[in-house]
């Protein structure tokens, strides 16, 4: 499968509003069902210098998304935190390693962040060992955080550290 990691444009909204009918893909995410067309309009607001919006694409398909925010506080501008999902038909092809890949890219050779972060709940051990594979830890677990399919469930607190090179001390000629 030809997949192709983009910038999400205008004409991807509708696509995206539909992605998140599937109920497999609102499961693992602190959306709920049933949001109308013009609530992702708002939520994914293509305008937003912090906030970058990939998608995954593939036949005209979107496949995954992930969107890294940029943490607009001046004292966290080394920070962001991101969420992504792939579609259920999508997943175990490699679609989230290569957005995770694309992310981690722009994070670390581009946009100089120090640390991203992300909240996954806590018996979501696909996207866990994701996680995990690109360096991310867990930093802790927060109780009865959200309330999903009728009950109560916990989420952990993950984050990726990458510490500043430090510069070489200048030799004298």
């Amino acid at each position: 499968m030809d997949t192709v990691i983009r910038h999400a444009e205008p004409p991807d909204l509708h696509a995206i509003g539909e992605f998140f009918r599937d109920p497999g893909v609102t499961r693992q995410t602190g959306q709920i069902p049933y949001r109308p067309q013009a609530y992702w309009h708002s939520l994914f607001n293509l305008d937003d210098k912090n906030h970058i919006q990939l998608v995954a694409e593939s036949s005209g398909q979107i496949l995954g998304l992930l969107g890294l925010r940029i943490q607009d506080n001046p004292r966290r501008k080394h920070c962001a935190s991101f969420a992504i999902i792939v579609h259920p038909d999508a997943r175990g092809q490699g679609i989230g390693k290569q957005l995770m890949t694309t992310m981690v890219e722009l994070a670390d050779n581009w946009l100089n962040l120090i640390r991203i972060e992300l909240d996954v709940y806590t018996d979501n051990a696909g996207a866990i060992a994701l996680y995990q594979s690109f360096g991310f830890e867990i930093e802790g677990e927060s109780k009865y955080d959200a309330f999903r399919d009728g009950q109560l469930v916990n989420s952990y607190r993950m984050s990726r550290i990458r510490l500043p090179a430090t510069p070489k001390p200048k030799t004298a000629p």
